[in-house]
């Protein structure tokens, strides 16, 4: 979800967004931790450290031993130099809607309706029901441990959801888990009826924009 927080806004603050969308916290902190380029603070999202592992696959390509060090070299080998992901930069930089137009863009009310109806009965169950919770959360521990353990600040977000999700079972469970386990800081919790999403929980460009300076406004407070 934090894959839709505006890119630019974030690095004028000094704030890099390594989220992908479908992508895990896991896998992120195992990618910073690989590369050995350990930074001071790390913005961990919450909304879905219970449901995702790491991607072992995409980390095993990434740092294929043969071609890591040799990304660093040779740029043909880099990702953002093959030519589907240049072509992909060309058309993301080039074509498309522009600002004004992505703000004025409404939600399909029949596609968030329908969204709605799988999120509910998901938000609805507990967090008991969901294979590996604690598993992942074990994992979690040990790996923000280490990076604590090099002098880095960690601190907990959350991304706006439709504002029925965040008042079911497993949302509140989740939020409660992790300030039970965890004596890092959170940034404020989102007025989720502020924000409107595209299927209750992916924000509108709009929206977007907007909890991206809410972002960074709380994150310099809290981290000046």
């Amino acid at each position: 979800m934090a894959a839709r927080l505006d890119k630019d806004l974030l690095e004028s603050a000094g704030i890099y967004n390594l989220a992908f969308a479908g992508g895990s916290v896991q896998s992120g902190l195992e990618i910073i931790k690989r590369s050995n380029k350990i930074p001071q603070i790390l913005y961990i999202e919450t909304n879905v450290l219970f449901e995702r592992d790491a991607d072992s696959a995409m980390l095993g390509i990434l740092f294929d031993p043969l071609l890591f060090k040799a990304r660093y070299y040779l740029p043909a080998l880099q990702e953002k130099y093959q030519p589907l992901n240049v072509f992909a930069s060309f058309i993301k930089r080039f074509g498309g809607k522009s600002d004004e137009e992505k703000r004025a863009i409404k939600r399909d009310e029949k596609i968030y309706n329908l969204s709605m109806e799988g999120f509910l009965k998901r938000y609805q169950q507990p967090l008991a029901s969901l294979p590996n919770y604690q598993n992942r959360l074990d994992s979690l521990q040990k790996q923000l441990q280490y990076f604590e353990n090099k002098g880095v600040k960690i601190i907990f977000f959350t991304m706006p959801i439709d504002p029925l999700l965040a008042k079911q079972p497993r949302f509140i469970e989740e939020n409660t888990l992790l300030k039970q386990t965890f004596s890092y800081p959170f940034l404020p919790m989102p007025k989720h009826s502020e924000y409107e999403t595209t299927d209750g929980i992916r924000l509108l460009y709009e929206s977007s924009e907007r909890f991206s300076k809410e972002f960074v406004k709380n994150a310099q407070q809290i981290a000046p």
